[in-house]
């Protein structure tokens, strides 16, 4: 009786043979299946607890205001026609993310430029720099209420997307996430205004 007891113990213990277990995969994993689509999830799989996990502006975006703070008349006049454009943000999961236009192509920005391994400045140690100023300016103008001093750098592992910030190269432009919002540095001292569309 001992033997059949110990082997329902270790059935109980263990769950029935082939059930999904806590913490293990219940994904086929065998070399002979064949790989479906992955979901979107998956491809915009990103590590949420890092430091400086890119998160919080995963998804695909579109422009929906710009601030100009060289256009005196009107600063929100979208002088170089950004609006409408799209843009793409992949988390770092089984491999690198990126960050990259989807287009359409209006000249206003390299559509070839692609920041690969994007990672955001700590939210705990912000680079203070003069566009934070722009950025308050930018969101009192667009009306959100947001505090620039929230706002991060972006880095790249390789590549590069939006402004240089610092000397040394590893920054570029500030990126302050907002949830279905998110306000990011561009060039010549421009502000832009994008919203999730995923």
């Amino acid at each position: 009786m001992r033997p059949v007891l110990a082997a329902l113990l270790l059935l109980t213990a263990c769950g029935e043979p082939g059930a999904a277990q806590p913490d293990r995969p219940t994904t086929n994993t065998s070399a002979t299946a064949t790989p479906g689509p992955a979901p979107a999830a998956a491809a915009m799989a990103c590590e949420p607890d890092a430091p400086e996990s890119p998160c919080a502006v995963v998804g695909h975006w579109r422009v929906v205001k710009t601030f100009n703070p060289a256009a005196i008349s009107d600063p929100l006049a979208d002088d170089m026609g950004m609006s409408g454009a799209t843009l793409t943000v992949t988390g770092n999961g089984a491999g690198p993310g990126a960050i990259r236009w989807d287009g359409p192509d209006t000249g206003q920005f390299d559509i070839s430029d692609v920041c690969t391994g994007p990672f955001l400045s700590p939210a705990a140690k912000p680079h203070p720099d003069a566009s934070r100023a722009i950025l308050t300016r930018a969101l009192a103008a667009w009306g959100v209420k947001a505090d620039a001093a929230a706002a991060r750098h972006l880095g790249c592992d390789s590549g590069h997307w939006s402004v240089p910030s610092d000397p040394s190269g590893q920054w570029y432009g500030l990126v302050l996430p907002l949830g279905r919002t998110m306000a990011f540095e561009w060039y010549d001292d421009r502000m832009i205004l994008a919203e999730r569309i995923d």
